[in-house]
């Protein structure tokens, strides 16, 4: 599970995790893809949750990305899930938190925007209000193991495929 709002990194990390992996059959779920063009829409979390419970349900590593950014967001992801179809999941979270001035420059050009006041306040909020990953909020849905990693720079990637490909784990 990718954490982290956008801009940060996620969809370029989870591209290098998905082709740097030695197991091919990996099933990248992006929001983004999902969306496309569009606004954000309930249908939209809808097909992401089903897209990651016929990975869950096929025993297919996954790689979900989306913000995931806050407890409530993580819960209700999970909570839509049928994870006991599937009792071997070792569930992994990768938080990426790049410098804000990094962020707001990816943003910036990601999105093609100018920088007001308004915007910079927002980008700042939402970085502050990112809560991190903790064991007890995933306890409940009997994973195999749970591991958290941050990423501040891409210098982190290769210690996250280390970890994994030791492991025997892809994320699930």
């Amino acid at each position: 599970m990718l954490c982290g709002q956008g801009s940060s990194g996620k969809s370029t990390f989870g591209k290098y995790l998905k082709n740097n992996l030695p197991d091919e059959n990996i099933e990248f779920i992006q929001v983004d893809k999902i969306v496309g063009t569009e606004h954000l829409e309930p249908y939209h979390l809808k097909e992401y949750i089903n897209q990651l419970q016929n990975a869950i349900d096929k025993d297919i590593s996954c790689i979900a990305d989306f913000s995931q950014d806050t407890i409530g967001c993580r819960k209700n992801i999970l909570k839509d899930l049928n994870l006991s179809t599937n009792p071997n999941i070792d569930f992994v979270t990768v938080s990426m938190r790049p410098q804000i001035d990094d962020l707001i420059s990816w943003d910036i050009k990601r999105r093609n925007i100018d920088v007001n006041e308004d915007y910079a306040h927002r980008i700042h909020r939402i970085y502050n209000c990112f809560e991190f990953p903790q064991d007890k909020e995933f306890e409940k849905y009997n994973f195999n193991s749970i591991k958290h990693f941050i990423i501040k720079d891409k210098n982190d990637y290769d210690n996250i495929i280390d970890f994994i490909s030791k492991k025997s784990i892809v994320c699930r």
